[in-house]
Formats: structure tokens, sequence, C-alpha cells
């Protein structure tokens, strides 16, 4: 899963449904776990009906569950565990939400040459990490072998059809880099069909904003200075209509040895990436796209990804560790844009 690197300037995290009045608003705030993180959910007008709430709050509790009901590689029962135990090779019918975000993933990954890659996930538990927690590292042939094994190009879709085939027995797929982003969307989607005109929607980091706050300013969003162990804010962001996504190499980690190792693996090497980029942050209208490019951006590091950011116009503001708890920031055209436009 993804780091919760981005927090609110307001304190984002709650334990339960609250309600409260900023000047002239109303605002309803909605929190629980989901995807192994926790969420948070903030919808404010100037009056909120009980049904309004109402609404809104069986919105949230249905798209979670219906994404986690198809994307959880943590439920034996989920649609993609099923693809993920198949070893045929036909077409295999899915819902159309999972053909959705696997064709946006698909996007970036052939956008990053495979820096991105959904197919990942065996060499992610190799390493330690996702269900499996293996304790120590892969020994070298099992990571060649692994690394043979993965490929998003062995991944078809068929959108009209409604189908996803593996051209090989063995090819499974992890969502874990793009699924949270996904349904920050989707709950935006809800959120406007309840005709909530104001909200903030978080998923583990995973941020995604329309109209104002409860105070009637545009949400502000708490970009996490890098530094295991702290919290400090780098940098705050005033959003609204947009989301952002954030990654990083320093909440998600294991030591073995003393040595550390980064949950990002890079699916082109097999190993978890040892580059100086710290984190990265994207803001975008999607938050699929925002969540899957931070992903490829933290493993193409900070030269290679600062590259496909700027091909790509994404607004991206990168943290590279340049001594002990020290950071350069590094930001793209499309960011300092998005700073100017929106500077208060």
């Amino acid at each position: 899963m993804k780091n919760t690197t981005l927090v609110s300037a307001a304190c984002m995290l709650v334990a339960a449904c609250a309600c409260s009045r900023g000047p002239g608003f109303q605002e309803k705030i909605f929190a629980g776990e989901t995807q192994g993180t926790t969420y948070t959910v903030r919808i404010v007008a100037a009056e909120l009906t009980a049904e309004k709430v109402e609404s809104a709050e069986a919105a949230i509790g249905e798209t979670l569950a219906l994404v986690d009901s198809l994307m959880s590689t943590y439920r034996p029962d989920s649609q993609i565990s099923d693809f993920n135990r198949s070893q045929s090779t036909e077409p295999f019918p899915v819902a159309p939400e999972l053909i959705d975000v696997l064709q946006i993933a698909q996007e970036v990954s052939q956008a990053s040459k495979g820096a991105f890659d959904v197919t990942v996930g065996p060499l992610v538990q190799a390493w330690g990490f996702g269900p499996a927690g293996l304790p120590e590292p892969p020994p070298p042939e099992t990571l060649k072998r692994l690394k043979s094994e993965i490929d998003y190009e062995d991944l078809e879709l068929d959108p009209a059809n409604r189908t996803i085939r593996k051209t090989r027995p063995g090819i499974t797929i992890d969502l874990s880099g793009v699924a949270q982003g996904y349904t920050v969307d989707r709950l935006a989607l809800e959120l406007d069909g309840c005709g909530i005109p104001n909200y903030m929607i978080e998923i583990g980091g995973e941020v995604k904003a329309r109209g104002h706050n409860a105070r009637g300013i545009p949400w502000r969003i708490g970009v996490e200075k890098p530094v295991p162990g702290a919290r400090e804010i780098q940098l705050v962001l005033p959003i609204s209509n947009t989301a952002v996504s954030t990654s990083g190499d320093y909440r998600q980690y294991r030591e073995v040895g003393g040595v550390r190792i980064s949950h990002t693996v890079d699916p082109r090497t097999g190993r978890p990436i040892q580059h100086t980029l710290a984190s990265v942050t994207v803001v975008n209208p999607s938050c699929t796209l925002a969540d899957a490019y931070c992903t490829a951006i933290m493993v193409l590091g900070p030269e290679e990804g600062y590259q496909l950011a700027v091909d790509k116009h994404l607004a991206a503001l990168m943290l590279i560790h340049a001594g002990e708890s020290q950071f350069t920031q590094k930001t793209t055209p499309a960011f300092d844009a998005f700073l100017e436009e929106n500077a208060p």
C-alpha cells in the first residue's frame, strides 16, 4: 500500500463520524479503515440535511465495499484474487470498475517503460511486503526467476467485452499502487451525484477536493517532509477541484541486517529502489493517474522520474536526499504554474 504522506493542514484524521459548523457552512466528517489504511471524508454545505448526509454516508460505504470486493489481494474472495489464482489463459470476465483502473495502470506502464507494473506483486512479496510478508531477502536465483515472470505486457485487456487475459499462467495483479487513488476518484463521483458541493476525500494519503472547506477557503493539504519517525510539513498546497498524491521511501520499509529495504520495488531490476529520491507529489485532476505516476516516478528516481513528469506535463514536486534529514526540492514547470495560479 501507499504511504500516508499527505496530511491536512487542519488535522484530517478523526476517530468517528462528527459534525461541525464553520462560518455559514456545515461540515460532516466520516472516517474509518479501508484497504489496509485509513480514510477520511469531509463534506461541507450551507445546509446538510439528514437526507443528504445519509445519502453521502451510504455512497461512501457502498463504494469502499465495492472496490474492496474487486481489488483487494488480502481478500481470497475478491475478483482480483480469483483472477490471480486462475492458471487459465482464456479471457476472464471482470467488473467495469476493474477494467477502468487497469486501463489507466497499463497507460502509465507504457509511459514509464515498465517502471510502473501491476504484475510486480510476487517481487514485492519476495522482499517481505504484501500479504505473504516473507522474512528474508530472496536469494539471487529466486530474484532471477521472479523477474522473468513480471511483465505488464503479459496482461491483455478487452474493454469492449469486459475481460482481461493473462498470456501465460502465473501472471498476477497487484493494484496497491493505484487502487487508493481510483477509490478516491470513485468516491468523488458518488459525492457529486449526491449533490455535495464541497468535499475533501483522503485514503492513505491520496487526496481529492472540490470547492472549499468549512471556512469558505480552498482546502489546504500539507505535504510531509520525508523524515522517518517525524511529522513535519514541507509545503502546504491549497487545492480545489483537483487531486494530490504522494509516494515516499520513509514510512514503509524493512531493516534486515542493518540494511534498510524500501517497499518500492523496481520491476525492471527486481530490487528495491536505492536512489536519492525521498518522495514525489503529483497534482492532477485524476487521483488515479496521480497515484500511478507517483509510483512510476518514485521507481525511476530523481533524473528519469523528473523527465517523465516533464514529458507528461505533470505538476510534480520531488524531494531529494541531500544529507541527514536534509532535502533539495525539485519541481516541474507544471507544478510551478499550479502554485502561481493558486497563490493566496
